[in-house]
């Protein structure tokens, strides 16, 4: 990376970190954008509440119904998009393609109005694509959306797709997650094999004092995930799954939680004590510098980093190397 560039992500990690800091003064790592819109304020109110809210997702939990054994079955990519997000399909399909994706379907689900036109030209132009609609899969109250300090979203679609999807093992990206390499090698990691599900680390720490830890009865750990990639074994990880989508869905959880981010996996996979793998390679600012400052929204992390030049590294090799440094 050029100086100039090298130091205008340092200025912008510098900045989220100072932002951080103004809005918790003792915990640098909290993202202020959720903390001033989850009101913590509503805090102390939650957390006298505790015992009901307890009660309450572990009666979501023990109403989990049998994972079907036998409904689901092999690999496959689910990707979950709105209107806006079905105009990067192509892009990404194209680089699938271009990188050799080997996966026996790729399932898109979206939510709000998309156009049969959008999904007749991606249907009849990508033979494996299967294209469902959320609200088929869910009542009009489980869709209801969040609104955000980015506008409304329906984050519990996240979870829903991946519950009601085909496949039994899943590779869940965004719709604004592209690939720079084939990532069905994930399926074959060391790593998502033995805990069965594989996570990505964000920017952020969940404040200590939010009351969803003694809520869910776990202690503040880690950094918050980054959900926009997922690697899960449904049958593994069952009642995780399930408890997220309560989690994403409930307006008095929303308070407490970040959307589909920690409400949606890391927290649920916690509480249910559901094994996972969170990737230690710290997530990254992705962008250059332009005549009118630096210029760049897209933030990446990997499991491995596959080397340019190595005579001691098989770059094909899926198994991850030792840490280059946790976040």
């Amino acid at each position: 990376m050029a100086p100039r560039a090298a130091l205008a992500a340092l200025l912008s990690l510098s900045a989220i970190v100072l932002y951080a800091a103004a809005c918790v003064p003792s915990e640098s790592h909290v993202d202020c954008n959720f903390h001033g819109l989850s009101s913590p304020k509503s805090w102390a109110e939650l957390s006298s509440q505790t015992e009901q809210l307890t009660a309450a997702w572990k009666a979501a939990l023990a109403s989990t119904p049998k994972y079907p054994a036998g409904h689901f079955s092999g690999k496959g990519l689910v990707i979950t998009a709105t209107k806006l997000d079905m105009d990067n399909i192509p892009a990404i399909l194209g680089t699938f393609h271009s990188e050799g994706l080997n996966l026996p379907a790729i399932e898109i689900w979206y939510s709000g109005e998309v156009s049969a036109d959008i999904i007749d030209t991606l249907s009849g132009t990508y033979r494996k694509l299967v294209i469902r609609n959320v609200a088929n899969y869910a009542s009009a109250a489980d869709l209801k959306s969040t609104i955000t300090s980015q506008g409304d979203h329906v984050f519990q679609a996240k979870p829903l797709a991946i519950i009601h999807s085909a496949f039994e093992e899943v590779l869940f990206m965004d719709a604004d997650n592209v690939a720079i390499s084939n990532p069905a090698a994930l399926f074959s990691s060391a790593k998502y094999r033995s805990a069965g599900a594989l996570f990505w680390p964000d920017f952020w720490q969940t404040a200590t004092r939010n009351p969803i830890w003694s809520v869910l009865g776990i202690e503040p750990q880690g950094w918050e995930q980054e959900s926009g990639q997922i690697v899960v074994n449904k049958r593994t990880s069952w009642a995780a799954l399930n408890l997220a989508f309560f989690l994403a869905k409930d307006a008095t959880f929303q308070q407490m939680v970040n959307g589909d981010k920690e409400a949606s996996v890391r927290l649920a996979f916690l509480a249910t004590k559901t094994p996972f793998f969170m990737v230690e390679t710290a997530v990254a600012v992705a962008g250059s510098e332009t005549e009118t400052g630096f210029c760049g929204h897209t933030w990446f992390s990997t499991i491995w980093r596959a080397p340019r030049c190595s005579s001691t590294t098989n770059p094909s090799s899926t198994e991850p190397p030792s840490s280059r440094g946790k976040p």
